[in-house]
């Protein structure tokens, strides 16, 4: 007599391929569902940027008219000269300091350089407000604002 051989559904096995073909159905859906959600906002504040009107709930017609404002305004002017001249500074200082902080760690020991890691993750863990706030208290001290 030959003993038959278990088979998976023995041992409690289901087939799920249905399930899973159904599971990443869903999955594409919400990628897409989450991604449109996102991208749905920017549009609409493009489409209010058009708006005519000074009411943002009362659509009259489009209008480039708050866009040529922006560049008739000569302190937003100057604001946006200002920005432009912070960041680019700020990107050539950073990008410098990053290379030579990069260069010197490389040649740190494995310990030093484990705790100087540490050290620059704290920007990350920080709360955007709390560097915000942080920045403008030092910018006051300075007096640069």
């Amino acid at each position: 007599m030959e003993k038959q051989r278990a088979t998976l559904k023995d041992y409690g096995y289901r087939d799920f391929t249905v399930m899973n073909k159904i599971y990443q159905i869903l999955k594409k859906f919400l990628v897409v569902f989450i991604i449109f959600g996102l991208y749905i906002s920017i549009i609409v504040i493009a489409i209010q940027s058009l708006n005519e009107s000074r009411i943002i709930s009362e659509f009259t017609r489009l209008s480039f008219k708050w866009y040529g404002n922006i560049f008739q305004e000569e302190e937003l002017m100057q604001a946006i000269k200002n920005t432009f001249l912070v960041s680019g500074i700020a990107t050539v200082l950073a990008t410098f300091l990053g290379t030579f902080f990069a260069i010197g760690l490389y040649a740190l020991s494995k310990k030093v350089r484990v705790i100087w890691m540490l050290l620059n993750n704290v920007p990350i863990l920080n709360a955007d407000i709390v560097t915000g706030f942080s920045l403008m208290l030092m910018f006051r001290l300075l007096m640069v604002v």
